[in-house]
């Protein structure tokens, strides 16, 4: 499956707000989305579009800076993007990893800095390691969770 390399800095959307902030800045899980759901669906989908959308519907983003999941659902369900999907789990990585499936799906790392950040795993390789597409670089590149000191956390499945 070809996950499309996105970044939340891209000009074209980095400027949008979304929880008082820009994209630019926050937008690691709604990029993060937007290229699984262009990977699932074979569409060319853009941040942007599920931010309009969530803009769009009552009450926006919500105020506790967290990803409202209904909309973002509803959004990926939607003419517009086609992948019916009704919920999101999260998995924390001890419980997940032992069955880490084959196909994309979004990881919730700490960096070096002890942040946190979302990217899409790509390509498990072993115990410790995946390809990932992260969102946060400059070039949306395909990169690996040792190189960039990534923790995982927990893994967040759409179903």
């Amino acid at each position: 499956m070809n996950v499309p390399k996105l970044t939340q800095v891209d000009p074209r959307w980095s400027w949008r707000t979304m929880f008082k902030k820009r994209l630019g800045q926050v937008g690691c899980l709604a990029t993060s989305i937007t290229a699984l759901a262009a990977a699932m669906t074979g569409k060319n989908l853009t941040p942007d579009m599920l931010d309009r959308y969530i803009d769009e519907k009552p009450g926006g983003w919500d105020k506790s800076d967290n990803m409202p999941w209904a909309k973002a659902c509803a959004w990926l369900s939607s003419e517009a993007v086609g992948w019916k999907v009704s919920k999101m789990t999260r998995s924390g990585w001890e419980v997940w990893r032992p069955t880490m499936p084959t196909n994309p799906h979004i990881l919730e790392v700490r960096t070096s800095r002890n942040t946190q950040h979302f990217v899409v795993m790509v390509t498990w390789h072993s115990d410790k390691e995946a390809t990932v597409m992260d969102p946060g670089s400059s070039h949306g590149i395909y990169t690996t969770l040792s190189k960039e000191r990534y923790t995982p956390v927990s893994v967040r499945v759409l179903a």
